[in-house]
């Protein structure tokens, strides 16, 4: 009989025990959903800073830089142009109550984040801004990203420790839309270009004061190099401009091709970036010769990943077709040069493969090339055709800017400031 009553009294604490630890989950999981509407409001604000009030990181984490510094520039590009800020609104953080995991302290769970499918809009006709903001509003197409979200029960409070893919969702802060403008003849404009900012006391933290003079230092280079872009352009019959973030510090780059009314049938690609301290658009990097008519010509392709901007250049000689590719990183230094030639002649038919202009293993060098294009974030000019067996295939499935003509560049910079 004794055995009998100590056998209830075990199975009762155990019951009472698993009731408790059932409440209690039940309860963890009602605040951890109450986090999660709150940040999924958040992002639809872009309000970085309520973010991180729902986080528990400290200023010297990664992670709170990389929040801190994604919500600036989301914030930053929404001023510029307001669809953008259309499409953050339509972020929601979709989850299953039953798919939050919670042991002890700790909780994760997994989430679809979903937002309008802005890159169907952005790539798929060219229109002007505010066709483009009815596009956005009338689609019913949605971008699914799949997530996790880790939380910590941190003095009573859950708070969220860490959380990836946010940077795929707000991808849009710096994708340029192709924007058609249309045929304008701007150049009194040009002539009558407003002068350049001159204070020379630039706050360097300031970020609209930075951006505004950049896009006033872009537009006075683009008139500049007026006549060298329309002559490729109109031998081309192609657009040769554009304007991204290359580096991913939060402000664009100025490129575009270029060449003599002497020599039409060459192009040299320039890249210009804005330095405040000097308070002038610097060119920091430039390829002579990137395309040309002889031969078969050369092709130009330009991608970045998280840390270089790749271009990759096609040269055809007599009897020998190659591919460059220069790496640059963002300080705008050449790090390295990887090339291959294909070789159609008798006496050496074959690929031959080359690191810094050094032959090296195919092997070696596609192990190289596969970790770049593995990181590949985006194409902001595709100019080569890529064959199914090249290296850069999978680039072929990323998202690609198109470049644009000089009259369109300059209607965008002139509506940014």
């Amino acid at each position: 009989m004794e055995f009998k009553k100590a056998t209830a009294v075990i199975l009762c604490a155990a019951m009472t025990a698993s009731v408790c630890a059932c409440n209690s989950n039940k309860k963890s999981a009602s605040e951890i959903e109450k986090v999660l509407k709150e940040y999924e409001a958040a992002l639809q604000e872009t309000d970085g800073d309520a973010v991180l009030d729902l986080a528990s990181w400290d200023e010297g984490d990664d992670d709170y830089a990389n929040i801190e510094q994604l919500f600036e520039d989301a914030n930053y590009t929404i001023d510029m142009e307001s669809f953008k800020g259309y499409i953050a609104s339509t972020i929601k953080v979709n989850f299953d109550s039953e798919d939050i995991e919670i042991e002890g302290d700790k909780a994760s769970v997994k989430v679809t984040y979903e937002l309008v499918d802005w890159e169907k809009e952005y790539f798929s006709v060219s229109r002007d801004p505010d066709d483009l903001l009815d596009k956005l509003k009338d689609s019913d197409d949605t971008a699914k990203i799949r997530g996790r979200i880790k939380l910590e029960l941190i003095d009573g409070e859950w708070k969220i420790t860490k959380i990836n893919k946010l940077g795929d969702v707000f991808y849009f802060c710096f994708a340029y839309a192709y924007i058609d403008v249309p045929e304008t003849d701007y150049t009194s404009d040009i002539t009558d270009t407003e002068p350049l900012p001159t204070s020379t006391d630039i706050d360097p933290l300031d970020s609209d004061e930075i951006f505004y003079r950049a896009i006033k230092h872009y537009i006075a280079v683009l008139s500049e190099n007026e006549a060298a872009i329309r002559n490729i352009e109109n031998h081309y019959n192609t657009p040769y401009c554009g304007l991204f973030d290359l580096n991913m510090d939060g402000y664009p780059e100025l490129y575009f091709f270029a060449g003599t009314d002497t020599d039409i049938y060459a192009a040299d690609l320039y890249v210009y970036t804005y330095n405040p301290y000097a308070d002038e658009a610097i060119n920091v990097f430039t390829i002579p010769y990137a395309i040309y008519s002889a031969g078969d010509g050369g092709g130009v392709m330009i991608y970045y990943t998280t840390s270089e901007v790749l271009f990759a250049l096609s040269f055809a000689d007599d009897m020998d077709y190659s591919i460059e590719t220069r790496i640059v990183d963002f300080n705008w230094n050449t790090v390295a040069s990887y090339k291959r030639v294909y070789a159609f002649s008798p006496e050496s038919s074959g690929t031959i493969y080359y690191e810094n202009y050094v032959e090296v293993e195919e092997d070696y060098f596609t192990n190289i090339m596969k970790n770049y294009i593995n990181d590949t974030q985006c194409v902001v000019f595709r100019g080569i055709g890529i064959k199914d067996d090249y290296v850069e295939a999978p680039l072929r499935n990323l998202p690609t800017i198109d470049m644009v003509t000089f009259d369109e560049m300059y209607s965008i910079l002139d509506s940014m400031i």
